[in-house]
């Protein structure tokens, strides 16, 4: 079996990592337990779990204990951490004028049709009559430019007078208010003046704000006629989702595919994939070449705005790349695994975000279920199989890649696609059944429009911009195409299929009945006649193409 098929299912940290689901699951649904009650009781509990090692027979007992104090500590962890969510009372009152000081977070593009910028902010010094703790999150709007500044960066700290509005509770399912309470935003600010800056930008704020605004000009050199086709690719490259209109939202929406305009694993993964390939060109050994190549990923996160998606995806990319610098055993899952673990313990709030459900669940389900699924479908259909490799011609080679890679992208579509269904109509309200074969010719492209923005950049970045204008040019006929697939699945019947009647509860029993199925398949295919099996296909692997 090829090495890129092989699943390790062994992951130590998947125990640590129900530890903490369920810790912070029981602090957001139980409320009014002390977390020193919490943290002693589990304190109790390690020690016997330490005891209970010295006994070889009470494992059971060690695995107890140990959950247990897992458990009680993170959910005194998340205690701690996470910020308090107003009462329903205090979200349904109206809203009133305030001056507030904010330091800003994060900024999203100007939107020149309304004339305004948007983002998210940190409140500093709450008013005492405010209802709004300090360090809590705030979703801020105001006039472009913003006077009497010229820009806002983040890292600004700003006083302003405005009008505090809270989210209502429960927020419309797919609404813009259900993305910001997932964030734990609570309040919007509008109707902002009397600006004042209070304190500038770090330096190196100012210096990623212009290295942004450089990426933008050198991914619109030569853009054609249309300026919608630019701001696509800007959004791809950059993830500016801001800069598509509101129809072009809805139709990427409406066909599964708006996870190409966020920096996610599929940026990280093959941005990653032509660094590790460039790598290998110039002859650079394999256990060096993630101490360049991550850096060089890294550097990519940092300067499209760190969003939470492209750590998450780094930070995947990390712990797998980096096995091959520390001469570790590497798997797929371990790194997605010890990934989550970090996540969670440094922002415990990603648990309840749909971004970060997603990318894990989904990732989950390639790894489990697309992988797999790949394998049994290609044994089933290949042909030739009884051929020698030696005596297959050249069409008959071509057949077999073509074949197998059609039934890889298929497989890996297709569990994507059936890992967000729950979450999807669950939260907003519809399925997409043809985004699995929308997604077969989308991947493809989009893919090569990332490499293709990436060169560009990379040239750009050392005034090679004759080049990048030149390589910009490839981008605009595969965004093209891009477009007709979408547009020509909109029209096709059944594409968009509504699940108003699904609520959180199912949908989250859904997801947990997904991944108890996948391990406990993947359980039963590690029985001793499952591996007997196993080892008689890997014995005979010689004699398939």
């Amino acid at each position: 079996m090829p090495e890129y098929l092989r699943t390790d299912r062994r992951a130590p940290l998947a125990y640590l990592l129900a530890c903490v689901v369920i810790g912070y699951s029981c602090a957001r649904l139980i409320t009014g337990i002390h977390s020193g009650l919490l943290l002693s009781i589990g304190f109790v509990l390690s020690l016997a779990a330490i005891v209970s090692t010295r006994k070889p027979a009470a494992s059971k007992v060690w695995l107890l204990c140990f959950a247990g104090a897992g458990i009680l500590s993170f959910w005194a962890y998340a205690q701690i951490r996470t910020p308090d969510t107003p009462n329903p009372q205090e979200r349904h009152l109206p809203a009133r004028e305030i001056r507030l000081r904010f330091k800003v977070e994060q900024t999203h593009s100007p939107n020149p049709e309304f004339a305004s910028i948007s983002g998210v902010a940190r409140i500093l010094n709450p008013p005492p009559l405010s209802r709004l703790p300090k360090n809590s999150q705030i979703f801020f709007q105001c006039h472009w430019p913003p006077s009497p500044l010229t820009q806002l960066l983040r890292g600004q700290h700003i006083e302003a007078l405005g009008v505090l509005t809270p989210i209502p509770d429960p927020p419309s399912d797919g609404s813009f208010d259900q993305y910001l309470t997932d964030r734990d935003i609570y309040y919007r600010f509008t109707r902002i003046s009397q600006i004042q800056l209070i304190q500038s930008a770090a330096p190196f704020e100012q210096r990623l704000h212009r290295y942004q605004k450089r990426l933008e000009q050198i991914l619109t050199l030569g853009s054609p006629d249309e300026p919608t086709i630019a701001k696509v690719y800007t959004a791809i490259l950059l993830g500016q989702q801001e800069s598509l209109s509101d129809a072009q939202l809805e139709h990427y929406r409406h066909t599964g595919t708006m996870h190409f305009f966020a920096i996610s694993g599929l940026h990280i993964g093959v941005i990653a994939s032509v660094i590790a390939q460039a790598l290998l060109w110039i002859r650079v050994p394999r256990h060096l070449g993630p101490f360049i190549g991550l850096p060089l990923l890294l550097s990519y996160v940092i300067v499209t705005g760190s969003e939470p998606s492209a750590i998450r995806a780094f930070l995947m990319a990390a712990f797998f790349w980096g096995a091959y610098a520390f001469k570790r055993q590497r798997g797929p899952i371990p790194a997605l695994i010890a990934s989550a673990v970090l996540v969670l313990l440094i922002a415990p709030e990603q648990l309840w975000h749909l971004g970060f459900q997603l990318s894990y669940i989904v990732v989950l389900h390639i790894l489990l279920l697309g992988l797999p699924l790949h394998r049994w479908l290609r044994d089933r259909t290949q042909p030739y199989r009884y051929l020698p490799p030696a005596n297959l011609s050249f069409r008959q080679r071509l057949i077999i890649r073509s074949l197998d890679k059609g039934l890889l992208l298929f497989s890996i579509s297709f569990a994507a696609w059936w890992a967000s269904v729950p979450i999807c109509a669950t939260f907003f309200g519809y399925i997409t059944p043809l985004s699995v074969l929308t997604n077969l010719f989308l991947v493809h492209l989009i893919g090569l429009v990332i490499c293709t923005g990436v060169l560009s950049l990379s040239l750009g970045l050392f005034s090679l911009t004759s080049l990048s204008l030149w390589i910009n040019h490839a981008a605009w006929p595969l965004i093209e195409l891009s477009n007709l697939v979408i547009h020509t699945s909109l029209r096709l019947p059944l594409h968009v299929l509504n699940t108003e009647w699904m609520t959180e509860p199912i949908g989250y029993t859904l997801i947990c009945l997904q991944i108890l199925s996948l391990y406990y398949a993947h359980y039963r295919d590690r029985r001793p006649q499952a591996i007997a099996e196993d080892v008689w296909d890997s014995s005979n692997e010689r004699f398939s193409p």
